[in-house]
């Protein structure tokens, strides 16, 4: 399968780096950072048979970004790629060298240094590739484009759009894109971690301030008397602290973002997955009271596409024979 993958970043200059640093594809990576208001985004470019599928995640000071070339064809399952992404995104910022994590639990990029960590974008490289060689059956084929669609257009998808939005839109732009939510579960373990750590540094102020006050107490009391006992706090307590909490979040990376294991050879699949496929199971019966027996087979493809790959891990997947026999009637 022909597939390039770029490794695309900006830090707090604003400056956009890329490796492998191909000056001829920046227009098309930049095309979209203006469009990044949310926590991520996702866009398909067109330019002929090439097919640029191009991820944006927002960090502390700027953003780092995924973008896997295939030529001839585009992957149609969106959700999927955007989760390979993440959790591309989840073990660079654990390696921590094209991705830094500060004791405030703050991500930021180094994007600058690209050119100086190969050995770690060729690792994404390698992870990337083999997912998309792993799900190449959602490598699809799409019909040209008319030569009238025009070179700069560009279509917003609705928010956290799904797969097929992208596939009838991509019929008539050149580019679409859809802006997605914090779905990163490192990023919110590490929000969680940096809370319970700044939790520890009020109690610490407070442990001080009490110490302060009894010792003002004490030096107004004209009687002797025995001091009442000083809390004693290390001074290595918060170094031990930080060092727990970035412990834990490697660990907890580590096991979260590790392929859950299934008969069909693919990931379990989250609550997210499960409303869209019920959106499109319901919408069958819509479309047939309205007569749109044409409208209810289209969503029945993707019912039977969602029932090959989850069926075998989770029962609720298992709506397409009931659906078919009702289309049929």
């Amino acid at each position: 399968m022909n597939c390039s993958v770029y490794i695309i970043g900006a830090g707090s200059d604003g400056v956009m780096h890329a490796y492998p640093d191909d000056y001829a594809v920046h227009d098309v990576f930049e095309r979209f950072t203006p469009f990044l208001k949310e926590d991520s985004l996702f866009a398909i470019h067109r330019n002929g048979s090439l097919f640029y599928h191009i991820w944006y995640r927002k960090t502390s000071d700027g953003y780092f970004g995924i973008c896997v070339l295939l030529n001839g064809m585009w992957f149609s399952q969106t959700d999927i790629l955007i989760g390979m992404f993440e959790s591309a995104f989840s073990l660079a910022a654990v390696d921590g060298k094209l991705l830094k994590v500060d004791n405030d639990g703050h991500i930021r990029t180094t994007a600058s240094a690209f050119a100086h960590n190969k050995a770690d974008i060729n690792k994404i490289d390698l992870y990337i590739k083999e997912r998309i060689s792993s799900h190449s059956k959602y490598c699809v084929d799409i019909p040209p484009q008319n030569a009238s669609v025009d070179p700069h257009s560009i279509q917003y998808l609705q928010h956290g759009a799904s797969p097929h939005l992208f596939g009838r839109a991509l019929e008539t732009y050149r580019s679409v894109y859809a802006t997605y939510g914090n779905v990163n579960a490192l990023l919110q373990c590490i929000e969680d971690m940096a809370k319970e750590r700044d939790e520890y540094k009020n109690k610490y102020k407070q442990l001080v301030k009490q110490c302060k006050s009894i010792k003002n107490n004490n030096r107004k009391v004209t009687r002797i008397e025995p001091p009442p006992p000083k809390p004693k706090i290390p001074p290595y307590v918060l170094p031990v602290i930080v060092a727990a909490v970035v412990l834990v979040v490697a660990v907890v990376c580590k096991l979260t973002y590790a392929p859950h294991p299934s008969a069909s050879g693919g990931e379990y699949p989250s609550d997210q997955v499960y409303a869209l496929y019920k959106e499109m199971v319901d919408a069958v019966p819509q479309r047939l009271e309205r007569g749109d027996t044409l409208g209810a087979r289209d969503f029945l493809g993707s019912i039977a596409a969602y029932d090959e790959r989850y069926g075998a891990i989770d029962p609720r997947f298992c709506e397409y024979d009931r659906l078919n026999k009702m289309v049929s009637k």
